[in-house]
């Protein structure tokens, strides 16, 4: 009984650490949002921002559900982007306008 509890508790864990919660797609950033993207990262636009929520729009939900952004701590989207960036075939610098929506909008979410 010792021992599939341990195992139950495992697969919960492996579960959790590779099916992150699922979340809806963040809305489109807000002015404060957006100002507050320019202040961390002065070339950062509405332009820019707009397009990182639009390729996370398109590609983050083709092979699963989109990803609670708050749910994850800032400190691991840019490892997880390098990967998912890869697998969907996306450019160094649309990572970098994914990673910026993604931070943003986790900010504006969270609790």
């Amino acid at each position: 009984m010792k021992d599939i509890v341990a195992v139950a508790a495992l697969v919960t864990l492996v579960t959790g650490c590779i099916f992150p919660k699922a979340g809806a797609l963040p809305p489109p950033l807000t002015a404060v949002e957006v100002a507050r993207a320019q202040a961390r990262w002065p070339d950062a636009s509405e332009t820019t921002l707009a397009t990182g929520r639009d390729l996370f729009a398109s590609h983050c939900n083709a092979c699963h559900s989109y990803p609670d952004v708050a749910a994850i701590p800032e400190d691991r989207w840019r490892p997880i982007l390098a990967k998912m960036s890869r697998k969907a075939g996306l450019d160094q610098g649309q990572d970098e306008a994914v990673l910026r929506f993604i931070l943003v909008a986790r900010a504006g979410s969270a609790p």
